[in-house]
């Protein structure tokens, strides 16, 4: 779309050259954190020497809660240039396939650009007995105060019964890669969506103007015209459309939202 690769985003060069550097989470913290996760494989021994190194975390947290604080503190800041982060500890992916040599880490990565995550893929946990288990462990971490772990969904565990095949997916982080080949500093410079609501007028078929309601519920933080020459204006719809997010806008502004969740609700729709 741009016709080049590297790109200056937060002060920093990055190379979207092939090939993009691959490394384990636990080689990746032994580099930048001179922590082995071998040598602290328990709840007790990593919140222990957390406390030592004086990094923060919640006092309910399970293990795989603590490794991601270490991963934010060490890891993150430090993947520049993209980078693909693989072999997660199981208690960090309760929905994620076990590695068949080493039952501790899963069939996991994510990949991270100027310091932040870009993309998540992972295989299918299709095991139900492996699965009831982890969610039962979720569900004892959620009583112990963590919001953030996951329900025991009978129903899902139901469909994993009956059978499923290997699965595996990945997701994008489609407004972080704008940021970064449009330059953008702010998430909300790059989140654009037609300026008419979906469906329209049942009987014309004309588009329905978004309300002044919905611009507020949505978090709309400015109108953007697609004609623009700025930095932001033009490239961003065209980026957008280049990759699906949006369709084409044919003459219509766009609306930027400070909402993520509503705004990909909103391309969805």
């Amino acid at each position: 779309v741009l016709g080049r690769d590297t790109f200056t985003f937060r002060g920093q060069q990055i190379s979207l050259a092939r090939p993009w550097r691959r490394i384990t989470l636990h080689d990746a913290l032994r580099e930048y954190g001179q922590l082995d996760l071998d040598e602290f494989s328990t709840t007790d021994t990593l919140r222990a020497e957390l406390e030592r190194r004086n990094v923060p975390f919640a006092p309910n947290a399970g293990y795989g809660k603590l490794v991601d604080e270490v991963m934010s503190h060490y890891i993150e800041p430090r993947l520049i240039q993209p980078t693909f982060l693989m072999d997660y500890p199981v208690e960090l992916s309760p929905l994620a396939k076990r590695r068949a040599d080493n039952p501790r880490l899963v069939e996991r990565w994510e990949v991270f650009i100027g310091g932040f995550e870009a993309g998540n893929a992972y295989t299918e946990l299709n095991d139900p007995i492996d699965q009831r288990a982890r969610f039962e462990e979720q569900a004892r971490l959620r009583a112990a105060g963590d919001d953030e772990a996951e329900l025991v969904d009978e129903d899902f565990l139901l469909a994993l019964e009956h059978g499923m095949p290997p699965t595996g997916g990945f997701g994008m982080g489609i407004d972080r890669l704008l940021m970064i080949l449009t330059e953008q500093d702010s998430i909300r410079d790059v989140i654009a969506v037609p300026k008419t609501a979906a469906g329209g007028d049942p009987l014309t078929g004309a588009p329905t103007p978004i309300t002044d309601a919905q611009r507020a519920d949505a978090g709309v933080d400015a109108v953007l015209d697609p004609a623009d020459t700025g930095p932001v204006g033009e490239p961003v719809a065209r980026l957008a459309q280049s990759l699906g997010a949006i369709p084409p806008m044919r003459g219509h502004r766009v609306e930027l939202l400070s909402d993520g969740e509503a705004i990909l609700q909103a391309l969805i729709a």
